[in-house]
């Protein structure tokens, strides 16, 4: 019996990943007294040839969860759990948000890949160090005395600075030069994106500026 320790969405063919197989559900079984649901599931991806055909998967409702862990705490028991009468507890299925990632686990598999200095994998920094790049006019000016996580924001604001130059993202305004978009869009776009404070529009400047009247026109010239 598989176990699922928070509710996920649950449908016919959906396939649980479990810490030893991968269960796919193929039938429901609802509770008539609304305590929790049972699913039969097939045992996928078994190359040991151990594992046995098929699973019972018990899940409940937010409100069961206590119900559902003290049935869990049960199984847990020696008593329990070798005794043969019992069908045994194969595996434990939370919800992303309860479980905890293996050694393995690649994080943000899509990220871009590009080498960085030795010692630069200083936590935070890349996300300083972008737009950094993005801004090559900002000097930021870190206070004094301030923490993240435990580390001064000056040391981390300095390895940003020794990441910057290996970011392969280009300054703001090389990204709108290079954009196949009329003139009137980057225009609009460079006065959205101003990082600069004193500079930065609010919304009802945004729809008086000389760039919104530009690309409302062209935009109206197209049409």
């Amino acid at each position: 019996m598989a176990s699922s320790a928070s509710p996920p969405t649950l449908y016919i063919g959906k396939i649980l990943p479990g810490k030893n197989w991968q269960y796919k559900l193929t039938e429901h079984f609802p509770s008539g007294w609304g305590i929790n649901d049972l699913f039969k599931a097939e045992i996928l991806r078994d190359t040991s040839g151990c594992a046995p055909k098929w699973a019972a998967i018990k899940t409940a409702s937010s409100s069961m969860q206590a119900s559902l862990k003290t049935e869990l705490e049960e199984y847990l028991k020696p008593n329990v759990s070798s005794c043969q009468s019992i069908r045994p507890l194969f595996d434990v299925i939370t919800t992303i948000k309860d479980e905890p990632m293996s050694e393995d686990s690649i994080f943000n598999e899509d990220a871009f890949v590009y080498e960085l200095p030795p010692g630069s994998h200083h936590p935070n920094a890349e996300a300083i160090a972008q737009p950094m790049r993005i801004y090559p006019d900002w000097i930021p000016n870190p206070i004094e005395g301030e923490t993240s996580i435990g580390i001064p924001l000056q040391e981390m604001f300095a390895k940003a600075g020794d990441l910057k130059p290996h970011l392969p993202i280009a300054p703001l305004e090389e990204q709108l030069e290079g954009m196949s978009a009329p003139q009137e869009v980057k225009d609009m776009l460079r006065l959205l994106l101003s990082l600069d404070q004193e500079k930065r529009s609010s919304a009802a400047m945004i729809l008086k500026s000389k760039e919104y009247i530009a690309l409302s026109k062209a935009d109206a010239l197209r049409s």
